[in-house]
């Protein structure tokens, strides 16, 4: 067995050259796997001077046998993979230098590292899911091709910070039982990407050769519904979150198909509640992320149910989502065919009901994690086969993580919405 020792040559940064350019700072360390294979953990740690709390880094490893010639390592899986990594602090790499290099005997062997913040050159993230790329962008999605709902995931950054989550006790549709949409400060720790889109039919399909969904294969721009948080995330390791918060998942997931297509060179994952609202809001207060409001009359009686106003059509939501009334209980719709958010996110209320990682709040906690153990995993959004004031920025519904529709909902109606915390 070849025994490597790994030196670090030398460190590449991104230099100041002018003042709006972020300094990085980059530390590294290597081990073999010794003596079972030739396996080496890059570790490393990353920082710069960008304010922002989740930079974008694009890093690359080489190495050097005996002095000679540097060549990129290509064997490797793990932070950095793909060339970008997300947000500051330690992160690792593994390389498989037995295959890179095979038979090289003990001797020295150099590792160099290069990296530079990016995260100037754009809000958005792009992965090709054929080439199993990634790419950095200052635009959005072109919505002329159907390649952003098909063959490439579309992500935007979602920026850290506090706001209101919730509704005022007068919004119609509020519901105070148990005290779900108590309005409450809820805050957002870091950054984070969310994808422009709810999953396609065509992603699901390309990423894991199936299709749950209960509709045609001429509906491949639709949401992939019929899926539970248990095909997402498994019902073993998958299932323990926020108990367990490193964000495993169990082989088989959907999740766990992703990151492995991506060289699990990021995590992602399902959004808290809490990264859900902050994102479906885009700064607003109002009821839905359009501006609009729906409030009940002075002369309304609250109770804990809203009145009969719930069923009737909100003509406010028509350019922003599909619910009951402008899908006539047909079906859900293709995605990015309403208007987005503020933000840029399409379909934030209503075509179908979203996954989040999170326990139903149930007002046991507003911790961005949320409560620590429940029955159901919360669903945001609506759906179009629900009222309108299920689409409202507030409503927080659930189901059972086997669950893979709403109970007397009468079709599919379930998907899912990805991010990326890491």
């Amino acid at each position: 067995m070849n025994i490597f020792r790994i030196i670090l040559l030398f460190l590449g940064v991104s230099a100041a050259v002018q003042a709006a350019v972020p300094e990085v700072s980059l530390s590294v360390s290597c081990h073999q796997r010794w003596p079972w294979n030739g396996k080496v953990d890059v570790d490393y740690k990353i920082d710069s001077t960008n304010d922002i709390s989740t930079p974008v880094y694009f890093v690359r490893f080489y190495a050097s046998v005996d002095g000679g010639e540097p060549f990129a390592l290509t064997t490797v899986s793990g932070e950095g993979a793909l060339g970008y990594v997300i947000g500051s602090g330690s992160k690792r790499l593994t390389w498989d230098a037995g295959t890179d290099k095979p038979g090289v005997k003990t001797s020295d062997l150099r590792i160099a590292a290069a990296a530079q913040d990016v995260t100037a050159k754009g809000d958005y993230l792009c992965f090709d899911l054929s080439s199993k790329s990634v790419s950095v962008s200052s635009a959005g999605p072109d919505l002329s091709s159907d390649l952003c709902k098909t063959s490439q995931l579309w992500f935007k950054r979602v920026p850290a910070g506090t706001f209101t989550a919730g509704s005022p006790e007068r919004e119609v549709g509020h519901y105070d039982n148990a005290d779900t949409e108590r309005q409450h400060e809820a805050k957002v720790e870091k950054d984070f990407y969310l994808a422009v889109f709810e999953t396609t039919q065509a992603q699901y399909l390309a990423l894991t050769g199936s299709n749950p969904s209960d509709s045609s294969p001429d509906e491949l721009l639709c949401p992939v519904n019929n899926v539970s948080y248990n095909d997402l995330r498994g019902s073993d390791t998958g299932s323990l979150f926020p108990v367990r918060t490193d964000l495993k998942v169990d082989k088989g997931s959907f999740f766990h198909s992703l990151r492995a297509h991506f060289k699990n060179n990021f995590v992602f994952d399902l959004p808290t509640d809490v990264q859900w609202e902050r994102a479906c809001r885009a700064g607003t207060t109002s009821a839905f992320s359009n501006g609009a409001n729906w409030f009940y009359s002075d002369d309304i009686v609250l109770t804990n149910r809203p009145d009969e106003r719930i069923g009737v059509a909100f003509p406010d939501l028509d350019d922003l989502g599909w619910y009951s009334e402008n899908t006539s209980y047909t079906s859900c719709k293709a995605v990015g065919q309403k208007n987005p958010n503020p933000w840029g996110f399409y379909d934030m209320h209503g075509n179908v009901w979203e996954w989040c990682l999170s326990y139903v709040y149930r007002g046991a906690s507003i911790d961005q994690n949320g409560p620590q153990s429940g029955n159901q995993r919360s669903l945001r959004g609506g759906a179009w086969n629900e009222w309108a004031v299920r689409a409202r920025s507030a409503r927080d519904y659930g189901a059972r993580p086997e669950q893979r529709c709403t109970f007397g909902s009468g079709g599919s109606n379930i998907g899912f919405r990805i991010a990326i915390v890491k």
